[in-house]
């Protein structure tokens, strides 16, 4: 290895997939020596920002705000103070920009730019524009069931090869089990939850993620709990677990037996984009947080070439799922929006908050495989809004230091 890199697990404890330290801080995989690396499932984009100027930092996230706001709050602030200094200096140096351009336009043409070229490629929750929706699944027969059109099989393009529901006579597509549960729906003190259900029961447990439906979405806006908003949830939970495309797949199909989730993701949500996210009867449209963060995430893997469809099956062959998400259901309160993450194979929350949340957010039926440990492979960097858990020390690039908040136990959920 070059002397110029410094490798930051020093005992390849875990099979060589850990990261590389460039001169500049950047952090790279070690196999490919790339950034964001579909083949080993890893993104360390994150140091981008951990590594910007301060200065720069807040004009990059002042000019990411403007570009999120509508046209006509750009406008009202373009008429007030101006726009922020960079956007100015794009519109400026742009030959098709000139004084009669309407800079609503021309600040959606870039944010278009700037979302394929960043928030595609990273995983940032990020409210999806339409340009992509998901589709329906059509089985070969119509009494095709998920068992005997998925069955267990083995991603072999993954590293390492993985078990997963793959397509008996298409390696490339794989399925995941889905649903959300809402004790007291409806009523007083409702509780709900989420699961899904990505990999067969082999010489290990199945692979079940669960958690408690957050009180907050990912924008924090607050939300009743609801059925229908826990099946949503528990999609979003498994589109977000992986990155599915670097084990092979081209097609990832979720089996769910949520009407509201299959039609609202095929069929209605083109509709509530033209609208305005507007029923037909002028309504606001329900968990409007959720489905713009789906569409947003439906957006991403089309940008990485993976197709999304819904397949709506009986309830009686979701039974694995739906027992998992009422048991979430019976977990502690939970506040903030948070994430289990596998493309780090890491559990992450969003705000931080205390060690307790992690006691509500792990699943108890995934194992001992999700305790953290304090082995030096099994510490990685995520930002500071991100922490979850912290440890006061532990071993990391093979000395024994004090780590910052912005680091994180990995836990591992293959």
């Amino acid at each position: 290895m070059p002397s110029h890199i410094q490798d930051m697990d020093d005992s390849d404890s875990d099979g060589g997939i850990g990261p590389i330290e460039l001169p500049d801080g950047r952090l790279i995989c070690r196999r490919h020596g790339w950034t964001v690396c579909h083949y080993c499932c890893v993104d360390f984009s994150f140091m981008d920002e951990l590594l910007e100027d301060p200065e720069e930092r807040l004009e990059r996230e002042t000019n990411e705000l403007y570009e999120q706001l509508s046209d006509e709050a750009r406008a009202e602030i373009d008429a007030r103070w101006g726009p922020p200094p960079s956007t100015c200096a794009n519109v400026q140096a742009s030959p098709q920009a000139n004084s009669q351009s309407n800079p609503g336009i021309n600040a959606r043409a870039r944010s278009i730019d700037t979302v394929a070229s960043s928030e595609l490629n990273s995983f940032t929750i990020r409210r999806g524009t339409g340009r992509a929706f998901p589709t329906k699944f059509t089985p070969p027969l119509a009494t095709s069931t998920p068992g005997e059109l998925f069955p267990a099989g083995i991603g072999r393009q993954a590293i390492p090869p993985v078990a997963r529901f793959i397509r008996r006579d298409d390696p490339e597509q794989a399925l995941i089990y889905a649903d959300g549960a809402c004790l007291n729906n409806g009523q007083a003190n409702p509780k709900a939850g989420w699961a899904f259900v990505f990999k067969p029961e082999t010489n290990q447990p199945a692979g079940i993620v669960s958690a408690r439906l957050e009180k907050k979405g990912p924008f924090g806006d607050e939300y009743n709990q609801t059925s229908n908003r826990a099946e949503l949830r528990a999609i979003l939970g498994a589109l977000r677990f992986r990155h599915w495309d670097g084990e092979g797949f081209k097609t990832l199909v979720f089996a769910t037996d949520s009407e509201y989730v299959v039609e609202g993701a095929t069929t209605w949500a083109r509709g509530w984009v033209r609208n305005g996210w507007k029923t037909r009867t002028g309504v606001g449209v329900k968990n409007k947080d959720l489905w713009e963060m789906l569409l947003g995430e439906v957006e991403r893997w089309d940008y990485w070439g993976l197709k999304i469809q819904f397949w709506r099956i009986p309830r009686m062959l979701n039974v694995t799922a739906d027992r998992a998400a009422k048991q979430a259901a019976e977990k502690e309160d939970l506040d903030g929006y948070c994430e289990i993450i596998a493309t780090f194979s890491l559990l992450a929350c969003h705000p931080p908050t205390v060690a307790s949340t992690l006691r509500a957010v792990l699943p108890r039926d995934l194992g001992s495989a999700t305790r953290p440990t304090r082995k030096t492979s099994d510490v990685i960097v995520i930002p500071p809004h991100r922490l979850l858990v912290r440890y006061s020390d532990v071993r990391y690039g093979g000395s024994k230091r004090r780590i910052p908040q912005h680091f994180t136990p990995r836990i591992t959920l293959e």
